[in-house]
């Protein structure tokens, strides 16, 4: 007689995945919280987070829409110009660090030093940078959209919700040399943009699982801070990485950040009960 005696078929991989359809997978999660009809739904992340909220929002959940568009935009027009894909118009945030920065400068704990990119004579956003296309034509503009628009969108999300989705994407990411602040993406990369790229002012970096952990320990706790009724649902995105800047072949890159932040997520569901992960 052994411990292993005594388990269900869900413990042996044979007999729960090997001989199994993936479709008839029905115990891979067990929640430690419900999401009831009139809890509010946030959303932030990377592409995974989308479908969620799209899902949710069809669903009859009391999802949060806290930047919507402008109701003369054509549906494409509001995909392209980032309106409707997530809680807030935030584009994706890929990293936790990211995530940690947006709320720090949501909350006046932060202002980054570089505030506006200028490329062939349109401006902007350096943290979302393709939610206008097609630029703008002033800095003012810039400014105007994320102090007076976006930033209060995300207070709202964090201080309204009941539960926030929170899909982890990637651990490499491009930071500033001067201030420490995360981008998006690499600057010069997005269309209308690659007048921003300069070597002496961006560098990579490839975060590990302390740092990981601590930002989005540290974003949370800012956000229980202002909503101490805040549940937390962690997901990890499963698509590779489009490119990787490590020097590794792009599929090491891919398994090395994807391993990096499911242990993140593991862990901060197993030491906070307001935490859960759900396996996507």
């Amino acid at each position: 007689m052994s411990p292993y005696d005594t388990l269900g078929e869900k413990s042996f991989w044979r007999r729960a995945v090997a001989e199994t359809h993936p479709f008839s997978w029905t115990d891979l999660y067990e929640k430690k919280f419900e999401i009831g009809r009139t809890d509010k739904v946030a959303t932030a992340g990377s592409c995974f987070a989308q479908h969620i909220g799209n899902r949710m929002s069809r669903s009859g959940f009391a999802y949060i829409d806290a930047e919507p568009a402008p109701p003369l935009l054509s549906a494409s027009e509001r995909k392209s110009s980032g309106y409707g894909l997530y809680s807030a118009r935030y584009g994706n945030i890929y990293t936790t660090r990211q995530l940690r920065q947006l709320l720090e400068e949501a909350y006046g704990l932060r202002e980054p030093a570089e505030r506006v990119w200028r490329s062939k004579d349109r401006y902007y956003d350096p943290f979302r940078p393709s939610i206008e296309p097609n630029g703008v034509s002033t800095e003012d503009e810039v400014l105007g959209m994320r102090q007076g628009q976006h930033l209060p969108a995300v207070r709202y999300c964090v201080e309204r919700a009941s539960v926030f989705v929170f899909t982890l994407g990637l651990t490499e990411a491009w930071s500033s040399r001067s201030d420490g602040s995360i981008y998006q993406v690499c600057p010069g990369t997005t269309p209308g943009t690659e007048d921003v790229w300069d070597a002496d002012k961006y560098e990579f970096i490839n975060f590990g699982f302390r740092e990981v952990i601590a930002d989005l320990e540290a974003a949370v706790f800012l956000m229980r801070e202002k909503n101490p009724k805040l549940r937390v649902i962690l997901t990890v995105s499963p698509v590779p990485l489009t490119a990787t800047a490590s020097g590794d072949h792009v599929l090491s890159a891919t398994i090395y950040s994807k391993s990096v932040l499911r242990a993140v997520a593991g862990e901060l569901a197993k030491t906070h009960e307001f935490i859960d992960y759900f396996p996507s």
